[in-house]
């Protein structure tokens, strides 16, 4: 959920707690190719615990442009979306037989991931250009002339001359 997730650090552990029963905690951990769980066994005393989590801002997130020769000037790429940051609050409250023995706040930010866009800055190439022109050109002409022939043969047909049918049936 939202503000109450555990993140792995390899210098230091970054999520610590304390036993503050009389007995015996036992945690299982296990792992799969994609997930990783975690379960607590111990005695019951009758706590109940909740969770009231609280999103206190919205940080968005910088754009950060690189310039790049082989992508065409004037052209943009998202190479890495970003993500906006957050700031969230938790408070996390422990009752006993209806009475609250412990509530605690917890405060995490998540830093905004800047967004890498590459800035295309590549010139394009002189000859490559004039052949697109020339090609643009040639095909503008093709449909004209195909157009004017459409437009030759409607008026052919508009000036035939009208006749009743005939049938070549003797009788």
């Amino acid at each position: 959920p939202e503000g109450r997730d555990a993140a792995v650090s390899y210098q230091k552990p970054d999520l610590t707690f304390t036993n503050d029963t009389k007995t015996w905690v036992l945690i299982k951990a296990g792992y799969t190719g994609s997930s990783i769980s975690v379960s607590f066994y111990g005695t019951d005393y009758g706590r109940k615990i909740t969770f009231k989590t609280d999103l206190l801002a919205k940080t968005p997130y910088p754009t950060k442009e690189e310039k790049d020769k082989t992508l065409e000037e004037g052209k943009k790429e998202i190479v890495e979306k970003g993500a906006i940051g957050r700031k969230y609050q938790v408070i996390r409250t422990v009752t006993q037989n209806g009475k609250v023995i412990r509530e605690t706040k917890i405060r995490s930010t998540f830093k905004p991931i800047p967004q890498l866009v590459k800035i295309g800055t590549k010139k394009p190439d002189k000859k490559e250009e004039e052949k697109k022109k020339q090609a643009a050109k040639e095909k503008a002409k093709k449909e004209k002339e195909k157009k004017a022939a459409a437009e030759e043969k409607a008026q052919q047909v508009e000036q035939a001359p009208q006749s009743p049918p005939t049938t070549d049936d003797p009788q």
